[in-house]
């Protein structure tokens, strides 16, 4: 045609617009076929030595005591925080220490450092007798597991261990 607004192509200039868009497409449905979402969960556990410590979920460290954080969908390079409210009920101070462990993703059980980096603002932190004070735990996902493709569960425990 050699009206105004059309151009001519040629079939072979068509035929490799047409490859080249069908190359895109293919690579975009693989990189998004390799997008690995972990849904998450984490239990939180408590230990001391003398009975007097514990996980809130307010700050007024009443009801409901904390024993589950939600981190949510996590995706490659995500560093989620969350605040807990620890409460030491007891007559003495005590030293506060963060530990993870039985790290499991789509049901096998991996090592945790390999994949997150979980930490806190409290380690080796002394909580006085009768004191209230915020912790906030950040979970950061280094790095994804390749076994796995779409949506996948993970867990781990989370203990935080109060001693004098």
């Amino acid at each position: 045609m050699s009206g105004k607004g059309y151009q001519k192509y040629s079939i072979g200039t068509i035929a490799a617009i047409t490859v080249i868009i069908l190359l895109a497409g293919a690579s975009a449905y693989a990189a998004i076929q390799n997008l690995i979402v972990i849904n998450s969960s984490g239990n939180l556990h408590t230990t001391d030595n003398i009975g007097a410590f514990a996980t809130y979920v307010d700050a007024v460290a009443g009801s409901p005591y904390l024993t589950n954080i939600n981190w949510s969908t996590m995706y490659y390079g995500d560093n989620i925080s969350r605040v807990l409210y620890l409460r030491n009920f007891g007559d003495k101070p005590l030293n506060l220490s963060l530990t993870t462990s039985n790290l499991v993703i789509d049901n096998t059980e991996l090592t945790i450092s390999n994949y997150m980096n979980i930490s806190w603002n409290r380690e080796n932190t002394t909580i006085l007798r009768k004191q209230i004070i915020d912790a906030t735990i950040w979970n950061w996902l280094h790095t994804l597991p390749t076994q796995y493709t779409g949506t996948v569960d993970f867990s781990f425990n989370a203990t935080i261990c109060a001693y004098d």
